[in-house]
């Protein structure tokens, strides 16, 4: 029987689309993994003001505490996991072989961050032609955690409630949408948004860095999502928990080519 995080979690994702947990570990714990996150050198920025460290496990395997919650890979397999059992006549894929984690990366939000763009995380965005209704299910999960204060004024996430059953794209804008709703919560949460869900970067008024983690799981079926996947390098593959190193097998032959 699901845990009762896990029944909640999952009946917010049906009803909203998105789900929160909050304080899924101690706040200073959470502050202790921020710091580790700014002091590493040589982030990429894709936009002003908006850094992103890729494949934190390659930088320190404490990381991977964070992406093998029980609770949280429970809920991921329920979301995109597949069937339990498969029919008599079809090829049964191992249970443990089901996900992939694809992304474990550090995003920063320095202040003076403006609004970012609406929109629903990739393979989502690419891979229905235009004019055509997006799936109903999500292709990737993206859990989030939250490592500092998430608030209007730090730059918080907006969201959409209810878009995930809409099928399609949202509007090409960064500015408010009516109906929108900010995700706040303490540092030590998490948030657990599908591909299916519209959302978009806030606004950082807070004169203080955004800090979260984004942990990104896939089906075993999509292979390399995105560009923005970096491959875990071999001796640091074999210092992660097992369950870590079940998730990421795949990409030590993204290493090799």
């Amino acid at each position: 029987m699901p845990s009762p995080i896990v029944d909640t979690a999952l009946r917010d994702l049906n009803n909203h689309g998105f789900a929160v947990l909050e304080n899924m570990i101690p706040a200073d714990r959470a502050a202790q993994f921020a710091e580790k996150i700014q002091a590493i050198p040589d982030p990429f920025e894709p936009t002003q003001g908006y850094f992103i460290v890729r494949e934190l496990l390659n930088v320190d395997k404490d990381f991977a505490d964070l992406v093998v919650q029980p609770e949280l890979l429970e809920i991921v397999q329920h979301l995109i996991g597949g069937r339990n059992q498969s029919q008599q006549n079809a090829f049964a894929w191992p249970a443990e072989d089901r996900l992939r984690l694809a992304i474990v990366d550090g995003l920063v939000v320095s202040p003076g961050t403006e609004a970012g763009w609406w929109h629903v995380d990739p393979p989502m965005s690419q891979s229905v032609p235009e004019g055509s209704p997006l799936p109903d299910f999500p292709l990737v999960v993206n859990v989030f955690w939250i490592l500092t204060p998430f608030r209007p004024e730090t730059g918080a996430t907006r969201l959409m409630p209810g878009s995930h059953r809409w099928r399609k794209m949202p509007p090409e804008t960064c500015d408010d949408l009516d109906g929108q709703q900010y995700l706040t919560a303490p540092a030590g949460s998490v948030a657990i948004i599908p591909n299916t869900m519209w959302h978009a970067p806030g606004k950082n008024d807070s004169g203080q860095n955004r800090v979260a983690l984004a942990s990104v799981f896939t089906p075993w079926w999509i292979g390399q999502f995105s560009r923005a996947v970096r491959p875990i390098q071999q001796a640091m593959w074999d210092q992660l928990p097992t369950k870590a190193q079940a998730l990421t097998k795949y990409q030590l032959h993204l290493s090799a080519e």
